[in-house]
């Protein structure tokens, strides 16, 4: 508890020029643990389903203005449906980023979207398609000028599609509480 307490004071006394500014650049990520419903269609027949998911998004940014980046986000996505077979997701797409707040607050808050499209297997070599967007908002505790964490609520709508006995389509949309780790890289 000790250990905790000193590190918390240390973060907070520590100066604070965090670096949202152009030309700067945004590496880091999120991952996050979430339940996940699916509404599918096959062969006109509706069904829905539950799985639990982990996704990993790496990525990678540069500040065009201050406070406001753009990058390319990768997605590694590992899901275990409740009654269907687990199955393995990856993807990549581009994401806009605003910080709201001025440069030099320790506490930002943030607004992100994002756009994803890829490709799953799973253990049956069953291929999926997938795309669709998510948007998230949240705030980031700067350790430094360099390091920061966040904490965001995000949403996302996906939709995969298989080639399954003439064509299987699934919907999900989710919200989930993400945790992210962010270093800001000095022109």
């Amino acid at each position: 508890m000790r250990t905790l307490f000193f590190f918390l004071v240390l973060a907070t006394t520590l100066s604070l020029n965090a670096q949202i500014n152009k030309g700067n650049w945004l590496v880091g990520g999120d991952a996050n643990y979430s339940s996940v419903k699916y509404e599918s269609e096959f062969n006109g027949i509706k069904n829905s389903s539950t799985a639990s998911s982990i996704r990993i998004n790496p990525n990678l940014g540069y500040f065009f203005r201050d406070k406001f980046t753009g990058g390319l986000q990768l997605n590694f996505t590992f899901l275990e449906p409740g009654s269907s077979i687990n199955s393995n997701r990856y993807g990549f797409g581009p994401f806009l980023r605003y910080y709201f707040l001025k440069e030099e607050k320790r506490i930002n808050l943030f607004a992100q979207a994002n756009y994803n499209f890829g490709f799953g297997k799973n253990a049956s070599n069953l291929k999926t398609d997938y795309n669709g967007y998510g948007i998230k908002a949240g705030t980031v505790l700067f350790f430094n000028s360099s390091a920061g964490i966040e904490l965001s609520l995000n949403y996302l709508n996906s939709t995969s599609k298989s080639n399954l006995d003439g064509g299987r389509e699934d919907t999900s949309k989710t919200f989930i509480i993400g945790l992210g780790f962010q270093i800001h890289l000095e022109k």
